[in-house]
């Protein structure tokens, strides 16, 4: 249901640029110092801020061939500031990352030689105007079991193997992640994964998985 929409196109040329690994934990680059369009090749990439109480909020989460900062590219191409706040948002590896990263010069030439490049950037923001429509709904679940088994299945979704309709969510996920995610605490969450388990909806280890990626959504909007 989810899938990640960069088009052979833009992917190729984003390949041409440079290609580097950072280790866990490591911050790749935030809001303040960009200055280049990215491409997750291996690894998972978070996006957060820290918040005014010092807690974080993880805003988005990047996998395997997915481009980011988008902001950048709208502000390069189009002079358009996506926001105007006075907060810094920070992309941080989640495991030890590979990446490609292409100057923001070699898109806007690039582009000037290949208009369709839009189409695929288009493609792009399209993927990452779903992820939001998540957000938005999964704020709207309101209860907190109802909002982790609905963040669950859209991981179920968008980073897992996948077995049928079982999954194996290949991000590393810590229950403080699903908090700073969701925007609870720990204690919560704990909570909730616990639930999730005694009904057997997940399993949990190093990696989650889920038996039944179909009663996962059922649970996320029907058990309200």
């Amino acid at each position: 249901m989810f899938t990640t929409a960069v088009a052979g196109q833009l992917a190729d040329l984003i390949r041409q640029g440079r290609t580097y690994t950072v280790p866990k934990g490591e911050i790749v680059l935030s809001t303040e110092d960009n200055k280049s369009l990215q491409m997750v090749k291996e690894g998972y990439i978070k996006r957060y801020q820290i918040t005014n109480t010092g807690n974080i909020s993880i805003q988005s989460i990047y996998g395997p061939k997915e481009v980011f900062p988008l902001t950048y590219v709208f502000r390069l191409l189009f002079n358009k500031s996506i926001y105007s706040g006075p907060e810094t948002y920070y992309y941080e590896a989640m495991t030890r990352t590979s990446l490609y990263s292409l100057d923001g010069g070699a898109l806007v030439e690039a582009i000037k030689t290949d208009p369709l490049l839009y189409g695929d950037l288009l493609l792009v923001a399209a993927d990452r105007f779903q992820s939001n429509i998540h957000q938005l709904e999964n704020i709207s679940l309101g209860i907190s079991y109802t909002r982790v088994a609905h963040q669950l299945w859209f991981f179920a979704n968008k980073f897992s193997e996948k077995k049928g309709d079982s999954a194996k969510i290949k991000i590393p996920l810590t229950q403080q992640d699903m908090a700073d995610v969701l925007s609870t605490t720990r204690e919560t969450v704990s909570l909730c994964m616990s639930q999730l388990r005694k009904k057997k909806l997940i399993k949990t280890g190093k990696y989650i998985s889920v038996p039944s990626i179909e009663k996962l959504k059922l649970e996320a909007f029907e058990a309200r």
